[in-house]
């Protein structure tokens, strides 16, 4: 077997990487609501948990942080709060907490020489289990169990229920599974009242392979409460109207009678489901004006997504009198993009920059590259990197072929821009190294970040956009650099091992922060 270190000439420059101590400190002034901020610092539990869910999810101008959400869990854990339980349970079921040793076996490998181009494969699969912590999970969640928290209780089914759990096949505990999900839905949970009427309809759990014996009754009885717990906050309306739609005639009739009360009460699930019923003639004659007048006011008193369904309307030709109608599209997708999330953004400015139904004709660029700058501004890190890709000229260092060429076939139409794809890659080395956890289990769960960093450090030994300056650039990522006579195969290994000794770097530091937040 050939030894990758003995053969490849790698150049790395690692320089002083963001270790902790050198991680951007984001102001508290940049949290989103101040007055819950305050309410936290005074020491308010329920505001603490809240507190730490946004730093768990990210905001505007607040990116993801696991290690503050976890400070802020822990707050209200050591007042013996179930939500807070809860979470820190949640943080260790998703692997989003704790030190991890992913790569030590990988790098085991790599020494004794055994990662070659005949087995590196198995290495892009990925070394399951990374640092979720099922047992840990389980305490956690136990905690919050023993306060009567409903989704714990779920969560502890879920987990007796696993047949695959950090890459190996395991056997269910059936037994306490089934107590806990019964627990859970006698405690209101909705999941666990649908997995249980999933059980006994089938004689199995969602995966198939957690085997009980099927009971029709039983499976009635759950479905029953299920429907009722869903139905909880509904318009009693639309609970009459959803038990007629699969009706006859006249119990569709009667649907569209009850639809209409409730849409009279400004109820915009019953206007959503009018505009449909006149669009496809459930209960009343197709009627294309009917549909989009229902479809229009559902969208003016609903969400962005529902807003940007009826923009796809339009869009289609489903509704109005003219068949498609791209200028009403535009204006409910902008309509959404204004009331959406950073997401949502996305998706409109790749509506703008591809052209509605593709075409030309519906194409705005400048709409486009608005949306997809609001989406980066909006978003985490992750967003940042996939507008990043929209503007960036060239490839990065480490991005696998098949992933290039999928980018440079995205990106067609909107003008590239190395400064605009420098602000956007500059935003996620700086705020993405706090949401890096293998939580997919893969360890290439980190090359959008490492990809960024190299694009940051390329243009400062380039001096592209920004000045050049080669000790700016030893502090981002790292550069190979081949031997003569490499083949492509060998060069593409060289770049593997080059990613997997900057993974583990970052595994360091995630490591070293989380020993000092949590000794171990």
């Amino acid at each position: 077997m050939k030894k990758i270190v003995s053969k490849k000439v790698l150049v790395l420059f690692v320089g002083l990487l963001f270790i902790f101590a050198n991680t951007p400190v984001y102001s508290q002034a940049n949290f989103p609501d101040q007055a819950l901020l305050k309410k936290a610092q005074a020491g308010d539990v329920q505001a603490q948990v809240e507190v730490g869910k946004i730093y768990l999810s990210g905001a505007k101008g607040l990116p993801v942080d696991y290690f503050t959400a976890y400070d802020w869990f822990h707050k209200a854990e050591l007042k013996n709060d179930a939500e807070a339980f809860y979470q820190i349970g949640r943080m260790h079921h998703n692997g989003r907490i704790g030190p991890l040793e992913i790569y030590t076996r990988i790098f085991d490998e790599i020494y004794a020489g055994v990662f070659d181009k005949n087995n590196h494969l198995k290495f892009q699969e990925g070394y399951p289990g990374a640092n979720i912590n099922y047992q840990k999970a389980l305490t956690w969640y136990m905690k919050a169990a023993e306060l009567n928290h409903a989704g714990a209780q779920y969560a502890i089914a879920t987990i007796h229920a696993m047949t695959w759990q950090n890459g190996r096949e395991v056997r269910p505990n059936v037994d306490e599974a089934m107590n806990w999900y019964r627990k859970a839905a006698d405690n209101g949970n909705g999941d666990a009242m649908y997995a249980l009427y999933r059980i006994y309809t089938y004689g199995w759990s969602s995966d198939g392979r957690m085997f009980v014996n099927a009971n029709k009754n039983e499976a009635a009885k759950w479905y029953d409460k299920y429907s009722k717990a869903l139905n909880e906050d509904r318009n009693p309306l639309l609970v009459r109207a959803d038990e007629l739609s699969n009706g006859n005639k006249k119990q569709k009739e009667e649907r569209v009678r009850l639809l209409l009360e409730a849409a009279e009460q400004n109820d915009v699930d019953a206007m959503n489901l009018l505009g449909r019923a006149y669009e496809e003639g459930q209960g009343v004659k197709k009627d294309r004006i009917e549909a989009t007048k229902w479809y229009r006011r559902a969208a003016e008193n609903g969400d962005a997504e529902m807003q940007f369904r009826v923009g796809g309307k339009f869009e289609y030709g489903i509704l109005g009198a003219k068949g498609r109608d791209f200028a009403e599209a535009a204006k409910w997708f902008r309509r959404a993009a204004e009331n959406g999330d950073a997401e949502m953004q996305f998706r409109v400015g790749w509506k703008f920059e591809n052209g509605l139904l593709g075409q030309k004709k519906g194409r705005d660029l400048d709409e486009a590259v608005k949306w997809y700058r609001a989406a980066g501004e909006n978003g985490n890190a992750m967003m940042a990197y996939r507008v990043a890709t929209k503007f960036f000229e060239g490839r990065v260092g480490i991005e696998s072929g098949e992933a290039m060429q999928d980018r440079m076939k995205q990106v067609t139409y909107i003008k590239r821009s190395n400064a605009e794809a420098f602000k956007w890659y500059y935003k996620v080395a700086t705020e993405g190294r706090s949401m890096l956890t293998p939580i997919n289990h893969y360890p290439y769960d980190d090359l959008w970040f490492i990809n960024a960093e190299q694009v940051v450090q390329t243009f400062y030994l380039e001096g592209k956009v920004v000045e050049k300056d080669e000790k700016a650039a030893e502090k981002w990522g790292f550069t190979i650099k081949f031997s003569p006579n490499e083949s492509n195969d060998d060069k593409r290994l060289t770049v593997i091992y080059a990613f997997f000794r900057r993974a583990k770097e970052i595994d360091d530091e995630w490591n070293a922060r989380w020993r000092q937040i949590i000794p171990q």
